[in-house]
């Protein structure tokens, strides 16, 4: 049927026979290109994610500095007032 140099020049075989049908390569084909960009969407995903956490956790480590500022105002400000006895 074929030579050995013929068979492997065929590349690709189907399970169905030597060779897939142009039709069944260009919808292998888009099939990968489908697989390959749902991969980058999932990593561009995960990275948005991951940016989104770390904004996140940057807003709530600023309110927090902010946080004991002031808390450390309200108690300078409380203590004179703490030592103050009225005559």
């Amino acid at each position: 049927m074929f030579s050995i140099g013929e068979f492997s020049r065929l590349g690709s075989v189907s399970a169905r026979g030597l060779a897939m049908h142009p039709a069944e390569q260009l919808a292998a084909e888009r099939t990968r290109g489908h697989l390959k960009l749902a991969e980058q969407l999932r990593c561009a995903r995960r990275l948005r994610t991951l940016r989104r956490a770390r904004r996140t956790e940057l807003r709530a480590e600023r309110r927090l500095i902010t946080a004991w500022r002031r808390a450390a105002e309200l108690r300078d400000a409380a203590e004179p007032a703490s030592w103050y006895v009225p005559d």
